[in-house]
């Protein structure tokens, strides 16, 4: 169903399309985005096959999209989607289950560019907290509009000056990500593959749900193992330990090289945190 334009919204508002087959999801998810006046809900769907049809008829810059529906779902409607519409950016709406897991980390290497958990209810605190993670990761995905030429001239700043490279080699690599993580990691530790000498952590924005399978699809896409860290474990070069879901991630030292200290997050599916002491022998991403 294509909408009419917001009041109030601009033509430089992200255009986004809302795909599920509930009537009441449809109808929070839009409300939720249209919370945002730089956001416009421009086509709500029931299946995957009205979205082709709907992508194929106007612009749409976003498209919020579930995975079980009925005619045609997520997985197979993606991608369609992106060979139809090869610059369209599409944010899959999963469930908080370990199939919903699994599906959507099939959907981001398909070329879904991020997720975002649908809250069990749609009111509440875990509603408020999703439509701000709705909200962050839409725009995050929002293609960027040329800005207008300044007509004054450019100032010429000085050129910055690139940091030494640090002498001794590090003993452990940190990698950090949020919105688009999933997708970008697997290609990174794809094209590591099994040349990492040092241990690696990870902490990755992520519901706790999700990261067993994450770390499967992380051993699957590179060969290194990689598994949720488990508090106090050493860390061992070529091995890749993944703070889980609900905790932060610290690395303390010890007396034969490092350990994993995991600690519960305050607050509910607040961004995985990591912290290190290997000080100037570590290395980050």
């Amino acid at each position: 169903m294509t909408l009419s334009p917001s009041p109030g919204a601009g033509s430089d508002a992200v255009r986004v399309m809302v795909c599920d087959d509930s009537v009441v999801m449809r109808a929070a998810l839009a409300r939720a985005l249209e919370s945002d006046p730089a956001v416009r809900v421009v086509a709500r769907v029931a299946d995957g096959k009205q979205a082709l049809a709907e992508a194929q008829r106007q612009p749409i810059d976003v498209v919020v999209l579930d995975i079980e529906m009925p005619v045609m779902d997520g997985l197979t409607a993606l991608p369609l989607l992106l060979r139809a519409v090869p610059r369209l950016r599409v944010l899959m709406a999963s469930t908080l289950t370990t199939r919903g897991a699994e599906v959507t980390l099939q959907a981001l290497r398909l070329g879904a560019a991020d997720y975002v958990a649908k809250p069990s209810a749609i009111a509440g605190q875990n509603a408020e907290l999703f439509q701000r993670e709705l909200l962050d990761k839409v725009r995050a995905l929002a293609p960027r509009r040329p800005r207008p030429v300044n007509a004054r001239p450019a100032s010429h700043a000085a050129p910055a000056t690139p940091r030494p490279a640090p002498v001794a080699p590090p003993r452990l690599l940190a990698v950090g990500s949020s919105t688009g993580g999933p997708q970008a990691l697997l290609a990174l530790f794809g094209a590591l593959g099994r040349a990492v000498p040092v241990p690696v952590v990870l902490t990755q924005h992520m519901p706790a749900a999700f990261t067993p399978i994450l770390a499967q699809h992380i051993t699957r896409a590179g060969g290194l193992p990689c598994a949720e860290a488990a508090d106090g474990e050493a860390l061992l070069p070529g091995r890749i330990y993944l703070a889980p879901g609900d905790r932060h991630l610290l690395v303390e030292r010890a007396a034969a090289g490092a350990r994993a200290a995991v600690h519960r997050a305050s607050g509910q599916f607040l961004p995985s945190r990591g912290r290190s002491d290997a000080g100037e022998r570590g290395g980050g991403v």
